[in-house]
């Protein structure tokens, strides 16, 4: 992290996990193609791992003089856009949420 910076991390993060997305949405599954699933898999995690860690770290960095008022925002609003999602997955089908990701 000392050596490459945040916003590095975060760029290597989002490409990731731009590419985890698009290899799904291109792929077209083979019987013989197993090994997609956990490419994607790996890609996933690892993307996630950046967004878990370093969210929660800069938000550390950004409020250290109020750090339990800003974690506690964060999770507000993340729990908000999941609620979000799932009003979304009732309302549209599979292929406009699809559509809605980018």
């Amino acid at each position: 992290m000392r050596r490459l910076g945040r916003p590095l991390v975060f760029l290597l993060g989002a490409t990731v996990n731009a590419a985890a997305l698009g290899l799904l949405f291109a792929w077209k599954p083979e019987p013989g193609e197993r090994y997609v699933i956990y490419l994607v898999a790996a890609m996933w995690g690892a993307a996630d791992a950046v967004w878990q860690t370093q969210i929660n770290s800069l938000y550390g960095v950004l409020f250290a003089d109020c750090e339990e008022a800003a974690f506690s925002n964060y999770r507000l609003w993340e729990s908000v856009g999941f609620i979000f999602q799932f009003i979304l997955q009732v309302l549209w089908d599979t292929s406009t949420l699809r559509l809605n990701i980018f």
